[in-house]
């Protein structure tokens, strides 16, 4: 089903472009529908038409680094978004996709930098919080990790991303109660949450409660049937 309307697509997309082929608008419709049905290398191609067209325009570069990280092609898509940045310095996207692709590549300090541009065009876009503190957390910035999952939680208190983060972060400082209530935090907004229970388990096995960690596991495997 899938296939027949990609070649649907493509056939009536070619015979689109056929009298529009001049138009920057219309090599990007076509990418972003090659984008919506995951056919990349198919959407980068008509990206490319469009930004050759129309090379001062940040979206249609902040779109291409999107369809270059998502092939894997974590330098070029960084090329990308510098240079949706630089075209559009005042998107707080752009520079949140740029601290992204650096995390990715393991810059974390400079992904810092261009997390703190995002935010300081939208302060409270939880995600990007979210993002700086994962960067802090590599780099073993722990107490300023917490700050930023706590700004996020402010905003957003069912989070259980920024509650799971920053659970790991208070293990990490071996402050297994702070840890412990995180996790169950998360049990009550999402009880299938990813990996809660294995790590409210060693939480509770790093304060010696063994049997609540045994209990606690039978529960999991219970919750898991």
């Amino acid at each position: 089903m899938v296939n027949n309307r990609i070649i649907t697509f493509r056939s009536y997309s070619d015979r689109a472009l056929e009298a529009n082929s001049g138009s920057w608008e219309a090599w990007a419709s076509q990418a972003s529908a090659f984008f919506s049905l995951e056919q990349y290398q198919e959407a980068l191609y008509s990206i490319n038409k469009a930004i050759d067209l129309n090379p001062g325009n940040s979206d249609l570069w902040s779109k291409k680094g999107s369809l270059l990280y998502r092939l894997k092609q974590h330098e070029d898509a960084l090329k990308s978004y510098e240079k949706a940045s630089e075209l559009n310095p005042e998107d707080a996207i752009n520079w949140a996709e740029l601290g992204a692709v650096l995390a990715n590549l393991g810059r974390h300090k400079d992904a810092i930098v261009s997390h703190n541009k995002a935010l300081k065009l939208e302060p409270n876009n939880v995600l990007t919080l979210i993002c700086k503190a994962e960067c802090l957390w590599k780099l073993n910035r722990d107490k300023e990790a917490l700050k930023c999952y706590d700004k996020a939680l402010k905003i957003d208190s069912r989070n259980c991303e920024a509650w799971f983060d920053k659970g790991c972060v208070l293990n990490k400082l071996k402050r297994h109660k702070a840890a412990i209530d995180c996790f169950k935090k998360i049990l009550e907004i999402k009880p299938d949450f990813p990996e809660t229970w294995r790590n409210l388990d060693k939480s509770l096995v790093d304060l010696e409660p063994h049997l609540e960690a045994i209990i606690s596991s039978q529960i999991a495997g219970l919750s898991n049937k």
